[in-house]
């Protein structure tokens, strides 16, 4: 690493900076005959030109500017990048005692890392023609939950009191498997289709805006009437608010309802009732 790029870095870190004695003092000879031949240049032929010390010596702060400025790379671009990089030592020197110091953040590389994704959903296959899909959110559903998911499928005609084993689905598939929100969406996709060309499922029950986000396709969810969107050429899916909410708000059970009793009244019975 050169030695102006190790500079800017510390520099950059809030590390004390020091800058050997022959740069300092080189910057201060260019800069005292720079001024020099400035005032050369204003004053009439034959005058003498008096230089104050004031005038000859550039501060502490223009010699390590001067002398950090002349040690960087011939490349325009990579100076570009240093000068940037660097605060004003000239405009820091002339600030007020008092003044409140405004921290410099730190010039580093910042790499982006994408935030893990981890979803779970309970299906459960209630009859060969529907199937009734769930976000899991911390928990599997509790006991009231699970009363209230027979409550509504009976009131459709499913008839039992127990509900079918419960599967799960969950990304990651296994152990650090790693992808984005599209990937996600991909692999629940294909899992719904993969299972529905095995066995053709008419109507979808999808509880919670969640699940629905992760389930259904984007465009679908723009073209959501009165709680039902066609899924597949053969599924139409069926989006109610989740269990969790419908206990919370039992005015949602009457929308539910609402929305279930028109669209599924020819759902078959349990078969083993």
């Amino acid at each position: 690493m050169d030695s102006a790029l190790q500079q800017d870095y510390l520099k950059s870190l809030g590390i004390v900076q020091y800058v050997p004695r022959e740069w300092a003092v080189a910057a201060s000879e260019s800069s005292e005959r720079e001024q020099i031949g400035s005032e050369s240049r204003t004053k009439a032929p034959g005058q003498r030109v008096e230089v104050s010390a004031q005038t000859a010596s550039p501060s502490a702060a223009e010699a390590f500017s001067a002398a950090m400025t002349a040690a960087m790379p011939a490349s325009k671009t990579t100076q570009d990048k240093h000068v940037a990089a660097l605060v004003s030592l000239t405009e820091l020197s002339a600030r007020p005692a008092g003044a409140k110091k405004v921290p410099v953040r730190p010039v580093v590389a910042v790499e982006e890392f994408a935030q893990a994704i981890e979803v779970k959903f309970s299906l459960w296959q209630i009859s060969p023609e529907l199937l009734v899909c769930t976000m899991v959110e911390g928990a599997l559903a509790d006991r009231d939950e699970m009363q209230l998911l027979r409550n509504l499928l009976n009131a459709i005609g499913c008839g039992f009191n127990s509900l079918p084993s419960l599967e799960l689905v969950e990304w990651p598939p296994y152990p650090k498997a790693q992808g984005d929100e599209a990937e996600v969406r991909e692999f629940l996709s294909s899992l719904l289709h993969a299972r529905f060309n095995r066995q053709p499922v008419k109507s979808m029950l999808v509880l919670g805006e969640q699940a629905a986000r992760w389930l259904l396709e984007p465009a679908a969810l723009d073209h959501i009437d009165n709680g039902r969107v066609a899924s597949s050429e053969q599924t139409v899916a069926i989006t109610l608010p989740s269990l969790k909410q419908m206990i919370e708000v039992p005015q949602l059970k009457s929308d539910a309802w609402q929305i279930l009793q028109p669209l599924l009244p020819s759902l078959p019975i349990n078969p083993s009732s």
